[in-house]
């Protein structure tokens, strides 16, 4: 048995996007997006078990803001194996790889967003501690909702001045790496909305999560407005909550996910209150 983690050649990106679809259940579109604008060769690690791609995953690089100093690091993405080769520490071997690919780029910390709760122990022996929160203020559906959402392309210069504006620390988007998000939701889900409702006007930004609860990530104007274009949007998409942001204005939720510094002037203390928002999700 011949095993070798390594970086990914030109060649191997159509096994990898062969595992991703084994992996993940995402939608053609989402896939097709991502292997042609973000997945390359040179920013994906991958295990090759006897020249089979078995395990993957990818670096991209994203900017934080911490203590008035911006600094590169690395988002660790599509971390994945195949089903038939779990358990054999090939996933070790991946975030290993990559975090030597990011020692190598000068990034100072690593994160991830952790797709369960169970998988925060599986990423503590890897060193990652969490960070952030998810919104805690949670609003039951009812079945009496307005049905006053009007769906268009977000705007896409309001999510930007969101991020851009947002207080503290925080990971910040690149234009393209935004573009992708809302790229995404609006073909996948359509989630990017304006509402209008007589004089009042609000815009979302928002998707639904695997538990059930329909997520705003971003919003801007009349709360209440908000909140019920979202519960009209929750019970389109099976979801029988909304999840609303808790954090001071300008609404942006609360990240969550988890890091692990990999420079000297890092520390987990000072990455703990880390907003991780708006990163590309699957």
């Amino acid at each position: 048995m011949n095993v070798i983690c390594r970086q990914a050649a030109t060649a191997d990106i159509p096994a990898v996007r062969r595992l991703y679809c084994m992996v993940f259940n995402d939608a053609p579109r989402f896939v097709d997006r991502l292997f042609t604008s973000v997945c390359r060769h040179d920013n994906t690690a991958v295990v090759d078990h006897d020249g089979h791609i078995v395990a993957a995953g990818m670096l991209l690089q994203y900017h934080a803001r911490i203590d008035n100093r911006t600094l590169p690091c690395g988002y660790l993405f599509a971390l994945m194996t195949d089903e038939r080769h779990r358990r054999m520490g090939y996933m070790r071997l991946i975030i290993n790889y990559l975090e030597s690919m990011a020692r190598r780029r000068d990034m100072h910390f690593l994160f991830l967003v952790n797709a369960t709760e169970a998988l925060e122990t599986v990423y503590n022996k890897f060193g990652f501690s969490i960070v952030g929160q998810h919104a805690i203020d949670t609003i039951a559906l009812r079945n009496d909702n307005d049905k006053i959402v009007d769906i268009t392309t977000a705007d896409y210069v309001t999510a930007r001045r969101h991020i851009d504006n947002m207080p503290g620390d925080n990971i910040m988007l690149s234009d393209e790496q935004l573009r992708f998000e809302l790229a995404t939701l609006n073909d996948e889900h359509g989630h990017n909305v304006r509402v209008v409702s007589g004089c009042e006007r609000a815009w979302l930004l928002g998707k639904p999560m695997a538990d059930g609860v329909y997520q705003i990530i971003v919003f801007e104007g009349n709360k209440s407005l908000v909140c019920k274009a979202a519960m009209q949007l929750a019970e389109g998409s099976g979801c029988n909550r909304i999840n609303i942001p808790t954090v001071p204005a300008p609404n942006v939720r609360a990240g969550y996910g988890m890091v692990k510094p990999i420079t000297p002037d890092l520390s987990h203390e000072k990455l703990r209150t880390l907003n991780i928002s708006l990163v590309m999700d699957v």
